[in-house]
């Protein structure tokens, strides 16, 4: 598609108009061992008796789910957002494809728990050297479902030319043994940083905190009930 730099909406079309089809793959009965996609929208049944589902296919705002194990992917993304802990069972290799009929079929065991994850802070630059905005992401994909996540992001300056703490040391003045992830002092909310699903923070305009060095802090926490880790807080990552 080409795109006309003075008409911004038909990169804005483009943009919309992105999308994904997810196939699954089967056995044909007319040919077996060879193994083919399933490219009409209804589900096929194929020599192995296993349903492959229709073409579905996913705009940008949806999130694609894989739901068959004879689905087309790339590689697979595990996102423990649900409401409370146990165990998850993978079981690999049990799919239908006769060219790997002969590998082993394993089972994968995954404890889901706390301490909650805390991930990391990425900063996403502009393409435009001169644009006054820079965008800090969480990397916590946490399934799409930010929206059931409340968040909270922080900003502080260097100390005597040094990154600030997150924490007290134990030696440190301000250091409770009550409390010893308590944060340390000098952190300052980020304006509109603070409330539900705001996963990703954009700083940017001619203030004082655009201009000079600073330091980004934010956590997270679950808000939908009922789960046994609704209240709790993840831990602060730091860029």
């Amino acid at each position: 598609m080409r795109l006309d730099r003075h008409r911004p909406y038909s990169w804005d079309n483009a943009v919309d108009g992105l999308s994904t089809s997810v196939e699954t793959f089967y056995e044909p009965d007319d040919r077996a061992g060879q193994w083919v996609a399933n490219t009409t929208t209804s589900a096929i049944t194929g020599l192995s008796s296993d349903s492959a589902d229709g073409v579905k296919p996913y705009g940008i705002t949806a999130l694609a789910k894989v739901t068959h194990d004879d689905t087309a992917v790339d590689s697979y993304a595990l996102s423990a957002s649900g409401p409370g802990v146990g165990y998850v069972t993978l079981i690999s290799n049990d799919g239908n494809d006769p060219s790997k009929s002969g590998l082993p079929v394993s089972v994968h065991i995954i404890r889901v728990g706390q301490p909650m994850y805390r991930g990391e802070i990425k900063v996403l630059y502009s393409s435009n050297p001169l644009d006054e905005k820079v965008t800090f992401q969480h990397t916590a994909d946490l399934a799409a479902n930010f929206a059931d996540f409340n968040y909270e992001w922080m900003i502080q300056p260097p100390v005597d030319g040094a990154d600030p703490k997150v924490y007290y040391a134990q030696t440190d003045t301000g250091y409770d043994s009550s409390n010893p992830k308590a944060l340390a002092s000098g952190w300052t909310p980020l304006d509109g940083g603070s409330g539900v699903g705001i996963h990703r923070y954009i700083l940017g305009g001619s203030g004082i905190q655009t201009l000079s060095d600073n330091y980004i802090i934010m956590r997270y926490r679950p808000t939908v009930q009922p789960t046994p880790a609704t209240g709790t807080r993840s831990g602060w990552p730091k860029c």
